[in-house]
């Protein structure tokens, strides 16, 4: 989350500031959506402020990793004959 904190001021207590909130990339398939709530903190030198409740905030973050299978080649041909070159390679990726 960035910035972590944010600070307003008596002549900025009106202006609006944005806080970006990034997931992590994992490359791990958690296989569903799934909600976090990021929970707020007010601190402040005058007793007003301090300590209100603010409201949470409900992210859902969405997994872009798939679990699969690739392979490098969807074709591999190789001959029976006994010699050099009568094998082939092919990659796979989970």
């Amino acid at each position: 989350m960035s910035p972590s904190t944010l600070t307003f001021t008596p002549s900025t207590w009106a202006v609006s500031q944005e806080v970006t909130v990034t997931g992590v990339d994992d490359s791990v398939d958690q296989s569903s959506d799934r909600s976090v709530s990021i929970s707020h903190r007010a601190v402040s030198d005058d007793s007003k402020y301090n300590g209100i409740s603010i409201s949470g905030v409900t992210v859902t973050v969405e997994d872009d990793d798939r679990a699969g299978v690739s392979l490098s080649s969807g074709f591999v041909s190789v001959s029976e004959a006994a010699g050099d070159g009568n094998s082939a390679s092919y990659t796979v990726v989970l």
